[in-house]
């Protein structure tokens, strides 16, 4: 009896110190939320913030390439709801425009955290919008394509982007398509929410930058984009080049900040793209 005594007491005992180390567990907060969600002591309903992606010079470069030219605008990107874009375009002597850049800026619109001893610990977010790329017959297509990126999701525990993608050409809808790992992240994935009240707020997210985004399948380069934007062997070596890894394209496709903006209005946001595209061109390898 006194030994099935001391095996209950022994179980009871790992079970409390089970229970003490077990990891806490990770709570979403979402945009406009209807219920209050609780982490870390403090109550959440509200999520703000933006995602914005910045196209590296390769993958600009790639657009320009596959771009239906008019004159002297090039008509080939577009914003896809609820993103804003911003694709500065500089004319040449010939007439030709050409993009300078591409920013497509996007509402966070889910975070999800672990919380520990009062502060947040990133585990995903997601953005809601994106952009789209068409093209026409030219010299780097066979003929008319399109191809939207959209509703950004990073996983920080797999260091991945995932995507929803619409292409032309029999691609279809791909959803939540793993499209992009990242190399690094900078700013603290780990942070303590600036609160004035700790009830019915709203979370804004750390400064986070995502850098070196590389496809996730070196197969969609046919797969998605060769496929979608029908493109032809010129064509197809612009976009192949955004994901050659090199000391002269640390980039890769781009980069995506995820950043704090006092409300998700057009305004904001266009001016959150202008940021991020002038803080870019100052991060371009000079090699």
């Amino acid at each position: 009896m006194t030994c099935h005594k001391r095996l209950i007491a022994t179980s009871a005992l790992m079970f409390l110190a089970s229970a003490a180390s077990a990891a806490p567990e990770q709570v979403t907060i979402e945009r406009d939320m209807a219920a209050i969600v609780y982490a870390g002591g403090h109550g959440f309903n509200d999520l703000s913030g933006v995602g914005a992606f910045v196209a590296s010079e390769r993958f600009v470069t790639a657009v320009n390439v596959v771009s239906v030219v008019g004159s002297p605008y090039p008509a080939s990107l577009q914003a896809v709801p609820e993103a804003v874009l911003q694709a500065p375009i500089v004319i040449s002597e010939s007439g030709r425009g050409r993009y300078a850049g591409l920013a497509a800026v996007a509402p966070l619109t889910q975070m999800s955290v672990v919380p520990e001893d009062g502060h947040l610990t990133v585990q995903s977010l997601q953005t809601d919008g994106g952009f789209q790329v068409s093209t026409t017959k030219n010299g780097a297509t066979n003929g008319s394509g399109s191809l939207s990126i959209s509703d950004l999701k990073v996983d920080l525990k797999t260091k991945t982007i995932y995507a929803d993608i619409v292409g032309a050409n029999g691609v279809g809808v791909l959803n939540d398509r793993a499209l992009w790992t990242y190399d690094s992240v900078s700013g603290p994935v780990k942070f303590q929410p600036d609160l004035a009240h700790p009830f019915d707020a709203t979370l804004s997210p750390p400064a986070l930058t995502f850098s070196g985004l590389f496809l996730a399948n070196v197969s969609d380069i046919d797969g998605i984009f060769v496929a979608a934007l029908n493109l032809n062997n010129i064509g197809r070596s612009a976009v192949a080049a955004a994901n050659n890894r090199g000391v002269s394209n640390p980039f890769g496709f781009g980069t995506l900040t995820i950043s704090a903006v006092p409300e998700p209005g057009t305004c904001a946001l266009m001016g959150v793209g202008m940021a991020a595209l002038a803080l870019f061109g100052r991060r371009r390898p000079t090699c």
